[in-house]
């Protein structure tokens, strides 16, 4: 749903008011990004208690509640991105052809994929953001504010998928079935990408958590921060 608003904001943006591509792009993470505050806080907070059985049909649920949202408001005709010339076109690098859109993106996926992992190792909100996630409790024993934690990220997180959906709009297209399609097929990809960890890891004898993740001595750097 936030990929395909900064989609839409993008589009919208070029074809009415004659916004320039790259001017839409800050739009197109701001815009997401409040909408995910104010969700966050409205309607996603009361769920985190609930099982996570609620969680996807409630996801479920907002994807289609959007999608018509979208088709009343814009209708559901292919929305084109219009780029501009110094995007167009491809070259050739070791006879191997590649679309300069493509290189772009790759290039802002990359420097975003720099700047994410600087803040979530070396600032003191990364630091607490992987303490509240580690032991929210610990971490709320420790005088951070977990829920304000978890808002901003989520907001952060809202607009990396509104950036994303104004970047993917190109390639991937943009109108609401085409979303929808996207959201079940990456729900099912996933699903198969834990199951194939899943036996895997029975298979090694290893007992696999999401906590793992954020393996670290978190608590102890807080405490040495805070």
């Amino acid at each position: 749903a936030f990929a395909m608003a900064g989609g839409y904001v993008t589009v919208l943006l070029m074809d009415r008011a004659g916004v320039p591509f790259l001017a839409t792009l800050p739009l197109a993470f701001l815009l997401p990004a409040l909408v995910g505050a104010v969700a966050e806080r409205l309607l996603y907070r009361p769920m985190y208690k609930r099982p996570h059985l609620d969680h996807v049909l409630f996801s479920i649920g907002l994807v289609f509640m959007t999608v018509a949202a979208v088709d009343w408001l814009v209708g559901s005709q292919q929305q084109i991105v219009k780029l501009p010339l110094w995007l167009q076109g491809r070259f050739e690098i070791a006879s191997v052809g590649i679309g300069k859109y493509r290189l772009f993106i790759i290039v802002v996926c990359l420097l975003l994929t720099l700047m994410l992992q600087w803040v979530l190792g070396r600032t003191r909100f990364g630091r607490r953001l992987r303490a509240a996630v580690d032991d929210p409790r610990v971490a709320a024993g420790l005088g951070i504010n977990v829920n304000q934690v978890f808002s901003v990220t989520f907001a952060v997180g809202s607009g990396l998928a509104g950036l994303g959906g104004a970047l993917g709009a190109e390639v991937l297209g943009l109108d609401e079935v085409s979303v929808t399609a996207s959201f079940f097929d990456m729900g099912g990809n996933s699903l198969s990408a834990m199951r194939l960890a899943a036996r895997a890891a029975d298979a090694l004898g290893v007992a696999v958590s999401v906590r793992d993740v954020f393996a670290a001595p978190t608590i102890g750097l807080l405490a040495q921060s805070v």
